[in-house]
């Protein structure tokens, strides 16, 4: 009993003084060594089909037998400097997308419809601008044409009366009747420059220019008309001369006013303005074409 004790003692220095389970020790065991074969082709059908094991334990394999396939030729290599350069594509390969092809014409639709309204736009202000012009044109003609009416209104009311007994005017009655008329055409004179000038004031657009020749043409008239009264009123016997010169510039230059001023009129006209040009051009009681066709009586 003591020397179990003993024998124990050893094993147990150190611990706590509780006896540690052993785990039980098992036989080694030695797994038969089992026969190697060589590593090579598997043995074809033609092979022995009773081998012989050799005294070392392997097997009398056949001999290998050759590949069933032959071997890959090797591949030539060629140069590069032999080999031809890849061919190069020289069309144009043009991708269509729908969806932004649509986009795009739907803007070049929109800037063509905005350059459309655009340019109408700019039709309708310029005809409007355009008519607007002719009327302060026209005003200031009916202006001149009325100075010019009341030069001719003026002298008609003036009569010369037959007081003598063999039906010859009195000298004196003749001499204050051409004073009249004299001072009446240095009045009027100033009238009609004045609304000549009220005539050239008017602008017009620079590229209106049949409104621009129309202005020109009708102040030669005007100025026809300040020349034949500036004359008269230094001598009124120059008035009643049907067929002076200055009485025919008066005729030609409104001969071509009208042409002019006619031209000038936009298509189509704001209401109103023919009935103006009419009034102002009116083949009977012409009050611009010539001066005065009575004589002095």
């Amino acid at each position: 009993m003591s020397n179990d004790k003993q024998a124990d003692g050893p094993d147990s220095a150190g611990s706590t003084g509780e006896t540690q389970p052993r785990s039980p020790e098992l036989p080694s065991y030695d797994p038969p060594s089992l026969p190697t074969a060589p590593i090579g082709p598997t043995p074809s059908a033609t092979a022995d089909p009773n081998p012989v094991a050799a005294q070392d334990g392997t097997l009398n394999a056949p001999p290998p037998r050759e590949a069933p396939f032959p071997a890959p030729l090797p591949r030539r290599q060629v140069p590069l400097a032999e080999m031809p350069p890849p061919a190069v594509n020289t069309e144009t390969i043009v991708l269509i997308d729908e969806p932004e092809s649509r986009s795009g014409s739907k803007r070049v639709f929109w800037a063509l419809g905005g350059v459309a309204l655009l340019a109408l736009v700019l039709f309708l202000a310029d005809w409007t601008i355009r008519n607007i012009e002719t009327m302060q044109l026209l005003t200031q003609i009916e202006k001149s044409e009325a100075a010019m009416v009341a030069f001719q209104n003026g002298t008609a009311a003036l009569e010369l009366p037959d007081t003598s007994p063999n039906g010859e005017p009195d000298a004196d009655l003749a001499e204050d009747f051409a004073a009249e008329v004299e001072a009446l055409a240095k009045t009027s004179a100033a009238a009609v420059a004045a609304a000549g000038n009220d005539v050239a004031e008017v602008s017009f657009l620079p590229w209106h220019g049949s409104l621009v020749d129309a202005q020109a043409v009708y102040l030669t008239h005007n100025q026809a008309w300040v020349a034949y009264l500036t004359a008269g009123s230094k001598q009124a016997t120059v008035l009643f001369e049907p067929n002076s010169a200055l009485q025919t510039d008066i005729g030609t230059t409104w001969e071509a006013s009208e042409i002019a001023v006619r031209a000038a009129v936009p298509t189509p006209a704001f209401p109103g303005i023919a009935d103006r040009m009419d009034a102002i051009f009116a083949e009977e009681g012409d009050s611009g074409s010539s001066g005065l066709q009575a004589s002095a009586r």
